[in-house]
């Protein structure tokens, strides 16, 4: 699942990830739950990010929502904020700068995973090292994939070089 906030506001704080996973949980899904930085949850204010994923890389320290929270999602780009396409059309642009969504800049980019970073390793401290299930899924899927994979080679008609 993921919170993206909406016009009421945003649903990013642990009360709201913590809500989302026991829903999931009811409804036998796996509880995870990703949070998005941008659109509701930053009040459509790309430097709002920021705060959003401070919060979240808080919450990955704490007991009630570490297990339940997966990732988060960032709009970023090499230049802050966003531009419109000038009716000369595209020599004008600012390389690296949104046409769509307003992103946050490089170097916050980088300063912003580095804090949620901290937050990943506050509940490596809490839980240990990672889980198995994620592990277990993939390394599944991945068999799955390479038994598919080998049947589709073998049932391939020989070349003609």
């Amino acid at each position: 699942m993921i919170l993206r906030g909406s016009n009421s506001g945003p649903n990013y704080s642990a009360e709201h990830v913590a809500k989302a996973a026991a829903a999931l949980r009811k409804a036998k899904l796996h509880p995870k739950v990703m949070v998005d930085c941008s659109h509701g949850n930053s009040e459509k204010k790309h430097e709002r990010q920021v705060n959003v994923a401070e919060d979240v890389a808080r919450q990955l320290g704490e007991p009630e929502t570490a297990e339940d929270l997966l990732g988060v999602m960032i709009e970023s780009n090499l230049v802050a904020g966003k531009q419109a396409i000038p009716a000369a059309g595209p020599v004008g642009l600012t390389y690296g700068q949104s046409v769509t969504d307003a992103c946050i800049d490089w170097d916050t980019t980088v300063a912003t995973l580095n804090k949620l970073r901290a937050g990943v390793r506050a509940r490596r401290q809490l839980l240990g090292p990672k889980r198995t299930l994620n592990r277990e899924i993939n390394g599944q899927r991945e068999r799955e994939r390479s038994r598919e994979a080998a049947r589709d080679f073998n049932e391939l008609p020989p070349r003609n070089n």
